[in-house]
């Protein structure tokens, strides 16, 4: 009767294992669902096109996995936001220190979800286009150590969650535009190593979180 006993609880337990395994790959099953039902913005593929168009050489083939082929969330340098969401947006654009040459593409103010833009140590030339005031997602803004010419545009001021302002080390000349004390969320400014003219504007004292 023992034996029988043991033997009917190991069944027992077989059967509870079955069971939470089969859950499991439920589960599992359902999470891969989700993850692939979730679409990428169309606006953001191309306007991504549309910067690597702008970009004359590349050195590294950093970009040579931008194209249709593959998921714009897998291209390298572009990061999305959670796939939980039904519909993936880029979220950050990080290619630095590439040699990338060619100039940035009015079309990246097509990326509003965008919140971080690192192009830093690259060769970039031309103006910032001042398209770049309409990505009100950016906390980061890193444009240094490129070739950078002409003002800083006074769309600067209308990223109110900029947090870090990095144009140091380019050839960008005029003055600093005043809209940058609407910055209420910046807490690092750097601007040197550039031709900069004129004072520095009072409004830069409406910048309470500015520490460096």
């Amino acid at each position: 009767m023992a034996a029988a006993g043991t033997g009917t609880g190991k069944l027992g337990h077989l059967y509870s294992l079955i069971i939470f395994l089969w859950l499991t790959l439920l589960f599992v099953q359902q999470e891969l669902s989700e993850s692939e039902s979730a679409t990428e913005d169309d606006t953001d593929q191309l306007a991504l096109l549309s910067f690597k168009g702008a970009i004359r050489s590349d050195p590294s083939g950093a970009m040579s996995s931008w194209n249709t082929s593959l998921a714009l969330c897998h291209w390298t340098g572009v990061t999305c936001t959670q796939q939980q969401q039904k519909q993936r947006r880029v979220s950050g654009l990080i290619l630095e220190s590439i040699n990338l040459t060619g100039t940035i593409s009015p079309s990246l103010a097509n990326l509003t979800q965008l919140t971080t833009l690192r192009l830093a140590g690259n060769m970039l030339t031309g103006e910032i286009p001042s398209v770049i005031g309409t990505l009100s997602s950016l906390s980061l803004l890193d444009l240094s150590s490129n070739y950078f010419s002409g003002r800083i545009p006074n769309s600067i001021g209308q990223l109110s969650n900029l947090e870090g302002l990095l144009l140091f080390n380019n050839r960008l000349s005029g003055g600093i535009p005043s809209s940058i004390g609407n910055l209420s969320r910046l807490y690092e400014c750097r601007l040197d190593d550039n031709q900069l003219q004129g004072e520095i504007p009072s409004s830069i004292g409406n910048c309470q979180k500015l520490i460096f």
